[in-house]
């Protein structure tokens, strides 16, 4: 089955735009001191508005009035324990507006008047809806990070993760945008007209339309960089989302299964591998092992070779036949085990040594090794590569074999064992 699963790059770059997310409600989204006391002043002074409002605000020295401010905050942070030169997201999920602004050394009964008192009541319900919209931000935020990782790792087809992303990422871009751009309008209209009323008259009797825009701008010093952060990196989120959807190539993607083999041996079974196989043996020149005549009982010919067994009949659909291969021979032609030989497939080998767990020729002779040569039949140019293992050595017209290095000999080649009172014919 083919998906397209998400690449690395594509789960890195959307895990970092969520963690940004998450980051943001830990930077200040709102903040109150003397430079905000200075951006009021120049808005007010850039609309020439020359009321009341403006020369208290301006007084003899705008450095003057900012120090002053800042020393104000601070005394009013001091004495009622909150921080309210600094307002993060995270301070807002975790503290009720009233605790926020007022403190906790404010009485039960001051709370109650001024929760029932205008402007504080109405935006104490924005507040109640923001807190509740930030703690949906910072869940969301860790679920897609965590669905994301999952998704790579797992193999998820990626349109899952990245749906969900992007998702997420349009309606974090819209809340965000809302936050930062139009909740201070919508929170001085839903005040009332009491405040209009008190600016107009100090703004020398402005418009109402003017008085909210100017408003509006005065209040805006108030925000500090979290949700503009955040607004733009749910914009990212969107457009790389998106991108990953259509990049990148479908995979196949497969459940783990055994192979099986499409070879048949030339006793008509699926070729098993054999523990007894010596370093090397398959890797270097492609046969597999020759069965150990001491498992299967193989008859003797009138010529003294061993004959495979006649191959059972399996009962398999559409089995492919099993063509005849041409075979060399090996045939101990003196030492204990003269007379006993085999017919070698090309895909086989024959292990010489005495240890009959290890060896399918068994030569019981002290100077013979436990696996002393490995013999294997080549059909092209009927010839055998020949391996030696031994301690003593294997001879070919009285030159030794060069230890695990396997050697090409024609038919009819002579290999004499150690001391030379055993000796095997190929061919």
């Amino acid at each position: 089955m083919k998906q397209k699963t998400m690449k690395l790059w594509q789960m890195i770059i959307v895990t970092v735009v969520s963690l940004v997310l998450v980051i943001t409600m830990f930077l200040p989204a709102f903040q109150i001191n003397g430079d905000v006391f200075g951006d009021m002043v120049k808005v007010v002074t850039g609309n020439n508005i020359l009321g009341d409002l403006a020369e208290s605000l301006i007084g003899d020295s705008i450095e003057e009035e900012k120090e002053k401010f800042d020393e104000e905050i601070k005394e009013y942070e001091e004495e009622h324990h909150v921080k309210i030169s600094k307002i993060s997201p995270f301070a807002i999920m975790t503290h009720s507006f009233s605790k926020l602004v007022l403190g906790d050394q404010i009485t039960e009964e001051e709370m109650e008047d001024a929760e029932n008192e205008e402007p504080f009541a109405s935006i104490q319900k924005k507040y109640s809806i923001l807190r509740f919209f930030l703690w949906a931000v910072y869940i969301g935020a860790a679920i897609i990070i965590l669905i994301t990782i999952l998704g790579f790792l797992l193999k998820w087809n990626k349109m899952i993760p990245l749906i969900i992303s992007t998702v997420y990422g349009v309606i974090g871009a819209i809340a965000f945008g809302y936050l930062r751009f139009f909740l201070i309008r919508a929170v001085v209209k839903k005040a009332g007209g009491s405040i209009m009323d008190e600016l107009g008259a100090n703004f020398g009797g402005l418009g109402s339309e003017k008085t909210l825009s100017v408003t509006v701008k005065m209040l805006s010093c108030f925000y500090s960089v979290a949700f503009l952060i955040a607004f733009i990196a749910a914009l990212c989120l969107i457009l790389v989302s998106v991108l990953s959807m259509f990049l990148g190539k479908s995979e196949e993607i497969s459940e783990p299964h055994i192979e099986e083999s499409s070879g048949w041996d030339y006793y008509g079974n699926t070729p098993q591998p054999d523990e007894n196989s010596i370093q090397g043996g398959s890797a270097e020149d492609g046969y597999s092992q020759f069965p150990n005549p001491l498992e299967k009982e193989i008859p003797v010919t009138e010529s003294g070779f061993q004959a495979p067994p006649v191959p059972k009949q399996v009962s398999v659909p559409e089995r492919p036949p099993v063509m005849a291969a041409p075979m060399g021979q090996v045939k101990c032609t003196k030492g204990v085990m003269a007379g006993q030989g085999f017919m070698l497939p090309q895909d086989r080998k024959v292990i010489v040594g005495k240890n009959p767990q290890k060896a399918n020729l068994v030569i019981n002779n002290p100077r013979v090794s436990n696996i002393h040569c490995s013999i294997r039949y080549n059909p092209v140019g009927n010839k055998y590569i020949v391996k030696d293992h031994s301690t003593n050595g294997t001879f070919v017209n009285g030159s030794r074999l060069q230890k695990d290095t396997p050697q090409e000999y024609p038919a009819g080649t002579v290999l004499s064992l150690a001391d030379g009172s055993n000796e095997i014919t190929l061919g």
